[in-house]
């Protein structure tokens, strides 16, 4: 799965990188603000978007994320401490991994997430992760 991470905190991004490979998924980008996301995100074309709603150019992720759900179709999880800020009920929004979290609360998110967005059958959402169903 490829994944595009928009994240500022470039440990952060680092970390979110190297578990994504960990995974076995292919982090295809990093963004810090949301003018480089949208373009990364229409560019790229990857299968999710793990997008955090402060960024360089302040609280834009939350705007930013439903923007690259809606064009270019790209599915998004939220990895933000300000998880109260993002809209879960948008199309293809998945849900919010709120920080912080654990290595293995990140991992279950992104498992749970290429079987949403692969159409396996439907698995019970990771305990932390905030959904439109609650």
């Amino acid at each position: 799965m490829r994944v595009l991470i928009i994240e500022d905190e470039a440990l952060l991004a680092l970390e979110y990188e190297l578990l994504l490979e960990e995974l076995g998924c292919d982090p295809v980008g990093v963004a810090g603000d949301s003018v480089s996301a949208l373009a990364m995100a229409r560019e790229l074309a990857p299968d999710l978007a793990v997008v955090d709603v402060n960024l360089q150019d302040g609280m834009t992720g939350a705007d930013l994320g439903v923007a690259i759900a809606a064009d270019p179709g790209v599915p998004v999880l939220f990895v933000t401490s300000e998880a109260s800020h993002v809209d879960l009920d948008a199309e293809r929004v998945l849900g919010a991994l709120p920080k912080p979290f654990t290595s293995s609360g990140f991992a279950a998110a992104i498992d749970w997430a290429r079987g949403r967005i692969s159409g396996a059958a439907p698995t019970k959402c990771p305990a932390g992760v905030l959904t439109r169903l609650g």
